[in-house]
């Protein structure tokens, strides 16, 4: 049995990152209309230092600045004093992390690989706009119906790159362009008109549709946006008795289903990893006694199901399962003081 030192300088580093930001906005009420509107301004810069050599301290240092305006409106028109009709656009970003853009490599035990950054990647951009309809038919009440869409300039994804042996290297890329566009319910509702007195329901569906475009001289084809899902179901029951003006008791059991999504983008000739349907369900209780005083439970992934991921096989056009675990279950008891 030998050991020995593995080090590697070239997998250290070091960042800083400075945000500056200012915000205007204006509010324009025009009778049943309401306008508002605004602009938020951002300076970002981030410096990462790289180590070149594996025992010595020879660095580089690599800047990245972004000075971005992003432009924002709300326009509301009210119905009546339950109905709103609301229309909304607005500009984003999301910029490289320094994990994304560091050449440093490190193992992940989770994914079983390396992941490496990549210095090159770019700020992604994304126009928003969506119109949604909001009813509220009780204090406390809320159902909404809304379509959306989004485009994506240079989206960052999460790709693998063949390591050799069987094994991969994950590391990040920008695509070019995605589009991405559905619609969306949400209801938030107590359920007294059944007979069910303290109960509430909250419901939020999405039917989703994404595609990463590319030029025709490409390698890649067309596909759904890396870790975009097509379907999204979050929904909850929750029972909220009160025993005097002290005392409450507060149980909910959540669920979630996410769709099957893109894990990760294979690229020279890799199948893409795709990540099977999810579905979890979790419990939480807290019992409020006294003004300062409430004990808190909360169990998580109760189903425990395993999480499955299938690798796409280019020269088949099948798929096998390269991996699947289980995260387990989870168990927390508290209590909570205020002073």
């Amino acid at each position: 049995l030998y050991i020995y030192d593995d080090s590697d300088n070239r997998n250290s580093y070091k960042g800083d990152n400075i945000l500056t930001a200012a915000y205007a906005g204006i509010d324009l009420p025009f009778g049943r209309w309401n306008v508002y509107a605004g602009v938020r301004f951002e300076y970002s810069r981030m410096a990462l230092t790289s180590y070149t050599k594996i025992k010595d301290w020879d660095s580089e240092t690599r800047n990245y600045t972004h000075a971005d305006p992003f432009p924002s409106v709300n326009v509301t028109y009210r119905i009546n004093d339950k109905h709103l009709l609301r229309a909304a656009y607005g500009m984003s970003t999301n910029r490289p992390e320094f994990r994304e853009v560091s050449p440093s490599v490190y193992y992940d035990f989770d994914l079983f690989s390396d992941v490496k950054g990549n210095a090159d990647l770019k700020a992604a951009y994304i126009q928003n706009a969506d119109l949604r309809w909001e009813w509220y038919p009780a204090a406390g009440e809320g159902i909404s119906v809304a379509v959306f869409y989004k485009h994506f300039r240079n989206p960052i994804e999460t790709a693998i790159l063949d390591a050799g042996s069987g094994s991969y290297t994950y590391t990040f890329e920008n695509a070019d362009r995605a589009n991405l566009y559905g619609v969306e319910l949400d209801v938030k509702k107590n359920l007294d008109f059944m007979g069910m007195r303290n109960f509430s329901v909250v419901l939020n569906g999405s039917l989703m549709k994404s595609r990463v475009d590319f030029d025709d001289e490409s390698l890649e084809h067309d596909r759904p946006l890396q870790g975009q899902s097509p379907y999204l179901v979050n929904a909850d029951i929750t029972y909220s008795p009160r025993f005097g003006d002290n005392r409450q008791l507060n149980l909910a059991l959540l669920y979630n289903l996410q769709g099957p999504r893109i894990h990760a983008v294979g690229i020279s000739g890799l199948g893409d990893i795709t990540q099977r349907p999810v579905h979890t369900l979790d419990m939480a209780a807290s019992y409020r006694f006294g003004e300062r005083t409430e004990l808190k439970l909360q169990l998580t992934d109760l189903l425990n199901r395993p999480l499955i991921f299938e690798q796409d096989v280019p020269q088949t056009g099948r798929s096998i399962e390269v991996e699947r675990y289980r995260t387990g279950m989870g168990f927390e008891l508290g209590i909570a003081l205020k002073f």
